[in-house]
């Protein structure tokens, strides 16, 4: 089974554990980054403005290697979780790339619900 895991990691601990993950599961690795300027303030700044984004629906810019996905029978995201979300670039990536697409676990449909897996 091909695998990929897909990360953003603001201080790079996520970064870390995918790394570790992917040795142990054999899997190639996306490193998703956003342009500096957009996170580059202190925790509490970053996390005021992941909540307005998230509110507002206002998901940031990303970037990443272009791969195509569709080679892949697993796709594993990785992110941080702010304010009890995960971090906006994770939503950025999955509506960029998985539009439409959720698992809502019997529950009301979210992108959250996704995550619940």
């Amino acid at each position: 089974m091909k695998k990929l895991i897909a990360h953003y990691s603001w201080s790079g601990t996520t970064k870390k554990a995918a790394q570790k993950l992917a040795k142990k599961e054999g899997a190639d690795l996306l490193e998703i980054t956003v342009p500096g300027h957009v996170y580059e303030l202190g925790m509490r700044q970053v996390a005021d403005l992941a909540i307005s984004q998230l509110e507002n629906k206002e998901y940031p810019v990303i970037a990443h290697d272009q791969v195509p996905l569709v080679s892949y029978d697993q796709i594993i995201v990785a992110a941080p979780v702010w304010s009890g979300e995960p971090a906006v670039p994770a939503y950025s990536f999955l509506n960029a790339n998985f539009p439409g697409f959720y698992n809502s676990m019997s529950k009301k449909p979210t992108i959250t619900a996704f995550f619940e897996v």
